[in-house]
C-alpha cells in the first residue's frame, strides 16, 4: 500500500499443508541451512499386506482441506466453509475474527483475537493468534469454545483432515515444520531448520531462503525442488508454484517430470496468489496499481483491475495528481496538506494479494475515494467484472479512521 507518511511493512507468511492417512514419517536429521542440501532423512519401511486385505481393500478417505489455493502464503486472511460462509480478519473492526455470508448477510464477530493464516474445517475456525504471540488457537464457526492449540510463535498453517502442519520458531529464533493433531496434542517434529510453505496430497512443501524441498509425508524422503528464494508457494495436483524473488517470476514445478515453467515473467509482480488454475499477481506500473490474472494452462494474461493513480487527501478528495509525477517531483499537493513532520498527508489507492474465497475475490487495499462510504482509508476490496469497490461483507460506517495505517501490519 502506498502511504506516503510512512513507510509501509509487509510481513508475509509462508503457509503448509499437510495430511496423509496415517501418521507422517519423521524427519529429524540435520538441514544444513549454509547450503541448502538436505544431510539425511528417514524412510519407513512397509507394512507387509495380508491377503484379506488384498481382497477387501480399505475404504479411501478423501482429504480434506481447510484453505484454498495459496491463500495461507499471502497471510491467510480469509477462509470459507465451502457452503457460503467467508471468515476473515476484519478491517473495519479493528482486525477482530468475523463471518459473513457471500451477499453480505449474517455478518458476525467470533473473538476479538486479530487472526491470521486462517483454516476453516469440520465446524471449526482455525487461526495463529497474533493478539498472543502467534499461538494457534481454534474457536467454533458460531463463536464459542475458543481454546489454544499449540503455545509459540507459529507461522504457515495448514490444517486437514489428517491433523495441522506449521512451523514453530524455537529459544534461537529458527524456524522448524511440525505436525499436530487436530485438537493440538501428539506434536511430532517433521523436518528440522525450514519452513512450511504449501501441502498437497501427501507432499508438503519447505523452504529455506536458499531451498524448496518437497517433503514426502509417507516415506520421510526430502528431495530438493529449486535453489532458490521462494515465496507465496502452493501446490496442487499438478505441483509446485512458487515466486522466485531473485528473479521476479513466478514458477510451476511439474510433480513429475520436475520440469519447470515461467508462468509470469519480470513484469513488475509485488504480491502473488495461485488459485482456482489462475495466478493473480498486483504489480504496480507507472504509478498505477494493475491485478493481473494467469491461466496456468493457456498462459493468458488478463487484466482484471486497474487503479486510479490519482493522490487523495486522507478525506477522500481527488488532489487531480498522480502518484507517478508525485514520485517524479513534476507536481506537489498543496502545502496545507503538508503534516507536522513536514510529510503530506496523502494516499492512492492500492491492493495488495487478492484472495480466491468462496467464489469471490477479494484484498486488502486503500480506496480513499470511499471514505464516504466505509469511513475508513484501508479497507477490504472486492474485485468483479473489471471493476473494484469496497467489499459488501465488511462495510461497517464509522469515524474516519488513519491511526493504524494498513502499511504497519503486526502479521509477522
Amino acid at each position: 500500500m502506498k502511504f506516503l507518511k510512512e513507510a509501509v511493512i509487509f510481513g508475509i507468511l509462508v503457509g503448509l499443508l499437510s495430511g496423509c492417512s496415517r501418521v507422517p514419517a519423521k524427519n529429524e536429521e540435520s538441514y544444513n541451512e549454509t547450503d541448502g542440501s538436505c544431510l539425511s532423512c528417514d524412510t519407513v519401511s512397509q507394512t507387509e499386506i495380508t491377503a484379506e486385505e488384498t481382497e477387501n481393500p480399505p475404504v479411501q478417505q478423501t482429504e480434506r482441506y481447510g484453505f484454498v489455493g495459496g491463500n495461507i502464503a499471502a497471510g491467510g486472511f480469509f477462509a470459507g466453509d465451502g457452503a457460503g460462509t467467508i471468515y476473515f480478519r476484519s478491517e473495519a473492526d479493528r482486525w477482530a475474527l468475523c463471518a459473513v455470508k457471500v451477499d453480505g448477510t449474517e455478518r458476525r464477530k467470533l473473538c476479538d483475537d486479530m487472526p491470521c493464516l486462517i483454516n476453516v474445517l469440520d465446524g471449526w475456525v482455525y487461526f495463529s493468534n497474533a493478539s498472543d504471540g502467534f499461538s494457534i488457537y481454534r474457536i467454533r464457526e458460531d463463536g464459542t469454545q475458543k481454546e489454544k492449540l499449540i503455545d509459540g510463535y507459529c507461522c504457515n498453517l495448514y490444517v486437514t483432515s489428517e491433523g495441522m502442519y506449521y512451523d514453530k520458531r524455537d529459544e534461537t529464533n529458527r524456524s522448524h515444520v511440525y505436525h499436530a493433531s487436530l485438537d493440538g496434542t501428539d506434536e511430532v517434529l517433521l523436518v528440522p531448520n525450514m519452513r512450511a510453505a504449501a501441502y498437497h496430497s501427501g507432499v508438503l512443501y519447505c523452504n529455506t531462503v536458499r531451498e524448496l524441498a518437497a517433503y514426502d509425508l509417507m516415506t520421510g524422503a526430502l528431495e530438493p525442488v529449486c535453489s532458490l528464494y521462494t515465496h507465496n508457494v502452493c501446490a496442487d495436483e499438478s505441483g509446485v508454484y512458487y515466486w522466485a524473488v531473485d528473479k521476479n517470476e513466478f514458477h510451476h514445478a511439474d510433480r513429475e517430470t520436475k520440469q519447470t515453467t515461467v508462468l509470469y515473467g519480470n513484469a513488475g509482480g509485488n504480491f502473488y496468489n495461485f488459485a482456482d488454475g489462475n495466478v493473480y499477481v498486483t504489480k504496480s506500473l507507472d504509478g498505477r496499481c494493475i491485478v493481473d490474472a494467469v491461466d496456468a494452462e493457456t498462459m493468458q494474461t488478463k487484466t482484471i483491475a486497474e487503479f486510479s493513480d490519482l493522490l487523495f487527501d486522507y478525506n477522500g478528495n481527488a488532489l487531480d495528481i498522480s502518484l507517478l509525477d508525485y514520485y517524479t517531483g513534476k507536481a506537489e499537493p498543496d502545502p496545507s496538506l503538508v503534516g507536522p513532520d513536514g510529510i503530506y498527508n496523502v494516499v492512492s489507492e492500492d491492493i495488495t494479494y487478492i484472495y480466491a474465497v468462496e467464489g469471490l475475490l477479494i484484498g486488502r487495499g486503500q480506496l480513499p475515494s470511499n471514505v464516504s462510504e466505509t469511513g475508513r482509508i484501508d479497507c477490504l476490496i472486492e474485485l468483479t467484472d473489471g471493476a473494484y469497490r469496497p467489499w459488501i461483507g465488511d462495510v461497517i460506517t464509522t469515524t474516519l479512521s488513519i491511526d493504524v495505517p494498513f502499511g504497519n501490519d503486526v502479521y509477522l
